[in-house]
């Protein structure tokens, strides 16, 4: 039975554009964290999770339940720039620490006004670390870097303060929590000096307990502090992972741990306490948020991230290999994984020692690993094994790829510049210095070589797609900062099909674009968010021989694969989309792709019977230029790049030959056909 070659567009059913669809994700299910270092809750018992790592907040129901998801990274009103603490006040309005002012939102997360900013008078602040609301509904925050504690009204009105630096009685160093008992005294967590202590509502000092130390009543980096209706003190160390109870006098009760190292900077952050007394972890470190009865049992735990196979802590860079094996830098986890196209798990490799927060990844018959904390870009075989590395090219490599002719191509973030360099890890090509002019970089990001071995950068900071030759020749760019089509906001990943279509990790608008080589906008999908059209800030994308789209899904830790709806086949440089069925009826000469071109194309056709095939291509006076004889063909379709005819822009004598028009014909037996092609160099 012959097939009858049929192309078919499928239009969004919104705008006419190509529409993508999710297909499946992995890991698959439940909320995911980057980085959560404040919670809070509600009177409906509902939790907040601050995502300093998403520069968002997440409302869960008493179960986990994803309820919605608001905040966009940026400087706007409204929008969040690594927030690290929230507080929720009895009529449900919801407050939130911005980097150097305070942000309040209604209770569905509109933003209603915003107060302070950076310094030491009274009222400005300098990075609060924790809020509570005092039986007035007035804010007590703990100014942390200034070492002291300011009171506002749920406005803003700065009321008063006390605190100052210091390590005695009374004074702060870096008070990181902040907690009110029955009475209204207030608790502090005064980090630096490794203890708790005890005001009044005024301020005045009452009372201290702690020491640097692991014993019971010792603290290393005690951080987030509550204190429940019967007036149990809770303490959250930073450093020595766990929790400690303690009466109102400091008398030590239990403690529990968290487990996990020592790291300062990572495990429990921040303590709120629900309706029924459970106390609600932030743990920084387990990219998770934990909740306890007053006993330290653990009564559920929420956040997909993690170590185990599979799992992902910030899964970064993306990488195909030819049998559609899915390669992921996971970052956090300093390690390489290895996935099927269907996300099973298959192998991986990596520790701190050999890769430090691994960003991009390609994969060719060997595997390159960008290493940005280790300046080095180090080359693995296809098990993993170490095979060589080098640090003394690079600044700060970001993102690599390779072309057909084995050469590699690493963007240098802070180097602004572009390195192509062989398998040797040797310098062939450097191009790109700093600056916004064409082919000059500001933080160059993902890097991707199509088929033609042009070469497709994110210069991220600039907002903008570059387009050079593999040798370095600026030729095309394209994009500016904004949110609409074919804009970015700091797009960081990149891929290209074997059609030449480009695909961007638009990483800030959280979303994902698809253009013509030529850089003119086909679609667009993903919003921020969770959920299966949601994105948290997506680092990369690769994109398989069948056109499905794998998408790093950073701050949601996981990867999301998308389909064209368009049909289960690769996508022309046009939006379309080859689909075969029932019979052929026709010899058929197709437009070629890409066109127009540099330097090469393929040119598609069909037959309805067996044939003797011979394609020509002329200039526009008529002369023959090539003559390509594809010889005895049986009949079928010829549209894929393994199977149509291929022209490499030479001539007979195997020289380029010039831009301009061109036309090709195709005979097959009694049957000819001609269409126009346009070279542009």
């Amino acid at each position: 039975m012959l097939s009858l070659f049929i192309i078919v567009i499928l239009p969004n059913k919104a705008n006419g554009q190509e529409e993508y669809v999710f297909v499946h994700s992995f890991p698959a299910g439940g909320v995911a964290f980057s980085y959560p270092y404040d919670v809070a809750v509600d009177n409906d018992g509902n939790i907040y999770v601050c995502e300093y790592g998403n520069h968002r907040v997440q409302k869960l129901a008493p179960d986990g339940t994803v309820i919605e998801v608001w905040g966009l990274y940026g400087d706007e009103d409204g929008a969040l720039c690594l927030p690290d603490c929230i507080a929720v006040d009895k009529t449900g309005n919801i407050y939130i620490d911005d980097i150097h002012h305070i942000q309040k939102f209604n209770s569905d997360g509109i933003f209603l006004k915003k107060w302070g900013e950076n310094g030491q008078d009274d009222g400005q602040f300098y990075w609060f670390k924790d809020m509570v609301f005092d039986s007035s509904g007035n804010i007590v925050a703990a100014d942390s870097v200034n070492n002291r504690i300011q009171i506002f009204t749920p406005d803003g009105v700065f009321l008063r303060k006390f605190g100052r630096a210091g390590k005695n009685a009374g004074e702060l160093a870096y008070p990181c929590g902040v907690a009110l008992d029955r009475a209204g005294n207030i608790y502090i967590s005064d980090t630096g000096n490794y203890r708790i202590q005890k005001f009044d509502s005024k301020g005045n000092f009452l009372k201290m307990w702690g020491k640097l130390g692991t014993d019971h009543g010792e603290f290393d980096i005690p951080w987030g502090i509550v204190v429940d209706e019967l007036d149990n003190v809770y303490v959250a160390e930073r450093r020595n992972s766990r929790i400690q109870k303690f009466t109102t006098e400091g008398e030590f009760i239990k403690e529990w741990s968290l487990g996990g190292g020592r790291d300062w900077y990572d495990h429990p952050v921040c303590l709120v306490l629900d309706k029924s007394g459970n106390i609600i972890v932030a743990d920084a470190e387990k990219q998770c948020v934990m909740k306890f009865d007053s006993e330290g049992v653990l009564l559920a735990k929420w956040g997909i991230s993690g170590n185990g196979n599979g799992e992902f802590s910030s899964p970064f860079g993306l990488a195909l290999d030819s049998s559609e094996n899915l390669y992921v830098t996971d970052k956090d986890n300093h390690r390489v994984q290895k996935f099927k196209s269907d996300g099973t798990f298959l192998n991986k490799w990596g520790n701190a020692s050999q890769m430090y927060y691994p960003w991009g990844i390609a994969v060719g018959e060997d595997i390159y690993v960008a290493d940005p904390q280790n300046v080095q870009l180090t080359k693995f075989n296809q098990n993993g094994g170490f095979i060589m590395k080098d640090a003394k090219l690079f600044n700060r490599p970001a993102f690599v790829a390779i072309d057909k002719t084995k050469s590699v191509y690493v963007t240098d973030l802070e180097g602004c510049y572009v390195l192509k360099l062989n398998s040797k890890l040797e310098i062939l090509k450097q191009w790109g210095t700093k600056g916004a002019d064409n082919g000059q970089f500001l933080s160059p990001y993902g890097i991707a070589v199509d088929n033609s071995r042009n070469v497709y950068v994110c210069d991220s900071s600039n907002n903008r797609i570059q387009k050079f030759t593999s040798e370095g020749v600026f030729l095309k760019k394209w994009g500016i900062l904004g949110s609409d089509d074919g804009q970015f906001s700091s797009p960081r990943g990149i891929a290209v099909d074997d059609f030449g279509n480009v695909y961007v990790a638009d990483t800030y608008n959280c979303r994902i674009q698809k253009f013509t080589p030529n850089g003119e906008f086909i679609t667009k999908w993903g919003e921020p968010g969770v959920g299966e059209m949601g994105f948290a800030y997506p680092s990369d994308v690769a994109v398989g021989k069948s056109g499905d789209v794998y998408a790093a899904d950073t701050g949601n830790q996981c990867i999301k694969v998308y389909r064209s709806t368009s049909s289960t086949k690769s996508v022309n440089s046009n939006g379309k989309l080859a689909v075969t069925w029932g019979e052929i009826k026709r010899n058929k000469l197709y437009q070629n792709y890409p066109n127009p071109f540099n330097p090469e194309t393929w040119i598609p056709y069909q037959l309805e019977r067996n044939a003797n095939v011979e394609i020509n291509i002329y200039s526009v006076d008529g002369q023959i230029v090539r003559m390509l004889n594809l010889g005895y063909k049986p009949a079928g379709s010829y549209t894929t790049r393994d199977s149509a005819a291929y022209w490499d822009g030479n001539n007979e004598e195997g020289e380029q030959v010039g831009s301009g028009i061109y036309f090709y014909d195709m005979k097959a037996d009694d049957f000819v056909s001609v269409r126009k092609m346009v070279i542009s160099r």
